[in-house]
């Protein structure tokens, strides 16, 4: 679940910011991985790390270029499962 910028299918902010995306993965076996995918170009892991609720927290920065930016954000667990979540940013 993506929890910042608020939990909204889209949103709004200056292009060519600097934009910051976090937010909580979990799982029955274990998050193993997280990583963020942009379709304007982009992509890669951030920072993730593990608390006592169990969740995976997850943080991202990233560069956004001019237009619509539609970021994924794709969970992975120990099993090879994986999950979405997606951000519409102009």
């Amino acid at each position: 679940a993506i929890t910042r910028p608020a939990t909204q299918p889209a949103v709004t902010v200056t292009s060519g910011a600097n934009f910051t995306v976090e937010g909580t993965a979990s799982d029955d076996i274990a998050v193993t991985h997280i990583t963020w995918e942009n379709d304007r170009g982009g992509g890669g892991a951030g920072s993730s790390y593990c608390c006592t609720d169990g969740n995976t927290r997850f943080l991202f920065s990233l560069w956004l270029r001019t237009g619509v930016n539609n970021l994924t954000v794709t969970a992975w667990d120990a099993a090879g499962n994986r999950a979405t979540a997606k951000l519409a940013v102009a």
